[in-house]
């Protein structure tokens, strides 16, 4: 085009100079400002990876990145990782992506040196990140192991087959058998030795909303002592005038019980 063939060369390397941050610093040339500036955000600091909810059928990591500003102000990295929803997709196959997803950062951290990988999911992104504590620890490497040193699950799901007779159903399409598949409460009994060794000081909070309903109330009792079987250090937490929803919503104030436990948690465990 004439337009753009007007555009001279010395003009377009100009643009491209002004528009390349990396070559104005004057620490080094832009390979060493940019490596230094991955060091700094991700080195030894302690991760966490943000799960969000949404039935497991809507919602996504874009909308869900409340967290970020609180803790990144603490030192701590937030991932806020998304999934593919139901019903393109099934259940047990979102656990997988899920999966995957902590097992990318748990090998990204072990590489960056950091001290530690905290999981944090609300509601369906809770029961995603109880399926964490399962037969899947067994395929991590023991240094992969070690590094993922908590979980906070906030309303979650532990139990799906109640949910079978309900509308939440339509789109997941679960069977009695498929929702005892996949739910997290069964299958903490199916660690393996070395996979209940290597979570026994995992650190977890399990938390719910006081206005949540009975079921989630009854369903956070209940994984809370299972849990209690085979972690020394689980706390369930009833978060004052919260719902469903305001329970997390309110992640982004620094000031808030939950973001404030959440940061506290993983201090203490990576000093």
């Amino acid at each position: 085009m004439a337009h753009d063939s007007a555009t001279s060369s010395a003009q377009r390397q100009e643009l491209e100079e002004q528009y390349s941050p990396s070559r104005w610093s004057r620490r080094g040339d832009a390979d060493y400002v940019i490596s230094e500036h991955v060091r700094f955000v991700t080195e030894d600091c302690p991760v966490l990876v943000y799960v969000h909810g949404g039935y497991w059928q809507e919602l996504s990591r874009e909308l869900s990145a409340y967290c970020v500003r609180p803790l990144h102000g603490a030192g701590i990295a937030v991932a806020v990782v998304g999934y593919d929803l139901a019903p393109q997709v099934n259940v047990s196959d979102i656990v997988e992506q899920i999966q995957a997803a902590v097992e990318f950062v748990l090998n990204f951290a072990q590489k960056r040196g950091s001290r530690g990988v905290w999981v944090c999911g609300h509601s369906a992104g809770a029961h995603l990140s109880a399926w964490l504590l399962s037969p899947w620890l067994d395929r991590l490497g023991a240094a992969a192991r070690r590094l993922l040193r908590g979980l906070v699950l906030v309303s979650g799901v532990y139990r799906l087959a109640p949910l079978v007779p309900t509308y939440v159903n339509h789109a997941l399409r679960l069977t009695r058998e498929t929702a005892d598949s996949v739910s997290p409460a069964l299958a903490a009994f199916e660690l393996s030795p070395d996979s209940k060794d290597s979570i026994k000081n995992m650190r977890i909070l399990v938390a719910i909303g006081q206005h949540d309903s009975p079921a989630f109330h009854e369903q956070s009792r209940e994984y809370s002592k299972i849990l209690r079987g085979i972690c020394d250090q689980v706390e369930y937490l009833e978060v004052a005038d919260m719902d469903h929803f305001s329970v997390v919503e309110n992640l982004h104030k620094e000031d808030y019980i939950l973001t404030k436990k959440i940061i506290a948690m993983i201090k203490s465990s990576n000093n």
